[in-house]
């Protein structure tokens, strides 16, 4: 699909999302208070409820019902500078979708497991340290899955914009502005940790992103001023991400589409600016591979699909659309497990 000719102005995200669909099963307080936690996931209660204007008790409960429910959670992940991420399309066997998907769950490298329908049976967001390690895995372990029939890898050499920056678009300005000017810094007291201790942490913190020093001493079976200082170091230390999830079919934007883009080297970043405006895009990658633009979004409803095309073709002269993808279900997300409705599983789940 080309696109028309004449260049385009900026995107207007407006052009892309229709109204809102009814019937969320989040009230508008819950969202409300997801939406803050976006913007600052380990900030004080206390913060929290005068920003929003409520009691921090009502909030923090809240919060917790909205976590051990699997519709919200906190999470975190670090990408380090020799980290690779790679997109792997996946076609299965007849029946063997689910089998597969089911079988990837299971290995740390296949970070977000999405199924879909269209070219591809799994689209898998795959990070490794190093790219010898991103050979063998693909090489050696998904090539050897029983019921891949094919597969295809977009490597991602720039990230232009991921989740981190994707908002329920539910507070008023007054109240954004109350939560921005929150303090984002960490606390001053570091310490020093061995690999294991670090990656301890981390796990910690992916598991429950606003862990406290008193949980996490009891959790690491260590001082609460040790918990402390470990917790800050590794909050402190570059690429590591803190941000908030909703499950998808409770967000307002419950359908998921992945469109892959082919664009002249020349106009890569002018096309990457102008597809950054939009607002409910989830990722969006320059990649080596077939397609050199990878682009995710979270939508209204299933015109909004085409309403993104739409305005993809428009945003300027030289872009293909060469093929996109509907998910159906995500099995994994950014290293958790999820439900079939999209909620997270815990940790004490099977």
């Amino acid at each position: 699909m080309n696109a028309g000719s004449g260049a385009a102005g900026p995107i207007s995200a407006d052009e892309v999302t229709g109204d809102t669909p009814d019937g969320a099963a989040l009230s508008a307080d819950d969202l409300r208070l997801v939406h803050a936690l976006q913007v600052v996931p380990r900030a004080p209660w206390s913060r929290i409820g005068a920003a929003l204007g409520c009691d921090p008790v009502t909030a923090a409960r809240r919060w917790a019902r909205l976590r051990d429910g699997g519709y919200a959670w906190v999470t975190a992940y670090r990408f380090a500078r020799r980290t690779v991420v790679a997109l792997v399309e996946l076609s299965c066997a007849p029946g063997r979708t689910l089998e597969v998907a089911a079988d990837l769950a299971q290995d740390v490298e296949a970070i977000t497991i999405d199924v879909t329908a269209g070219g591809r049976d799994l689209v898998i967001t795959v990070a490794v340290e190093g790219d010898d390690r991103l050979g063998e895995y693909l090489l050696d372990r998904v090539g050897r899955v029983a019921g891949v029939v094919s597969s295809r890898t977009h490597v991602f050499t720039t990230i232009a914009s991921d989740a981190r920056a994707w908002r329920l678009r539910i507070l008023g300005e007054h109240e954004l502005a109350a939560l921005e000017a929150i303090p984002r810094s960490v606390g001053r007291q570091r310490t020093s940790l061995s690999v294991p201790e670090f990656d301890g942490v981390l796990a910690e913190l992916a598991t429950d992103g606003r862990i406290r020093a008193a949980d996490l001493a009891a959790r690491r079976a260590i001082g609460v001023d040790r918990a402390r200082a470990a917790l800050n170091t590794v909050l402190a230390t570059d690429g590591v991400v803190v941000r908030t999830e909703v499950a998808r079919r409770f967000s307002e934007r419950p359908v998921y589409a992945w469109f892959f883009l082919r664009v002249p080297a020349r106009s890569t970043d002018r096309v990457l600016r102008r597809l950054s405006t939009l607002r409910d895009v989830r990722l969006l990658a320059t990649s080596i591979g077939t397609c050199n633009i990878v682009l995710a979004m979270w939508l209204a409803g299933l015109d909004d699909v085409q309403r993104v095309e739409a305005v993809i073709e428009r945003s300027d002269a030289e872009v293909m659309i060469v093929d996109r993808s509907l998910v159906l279900r995500t099995t994994k997300h950014l290293g958790r497990r999820l439900r079939t409705d999209g909620r997270s599983v815990s940790s004490g789940e099977a």
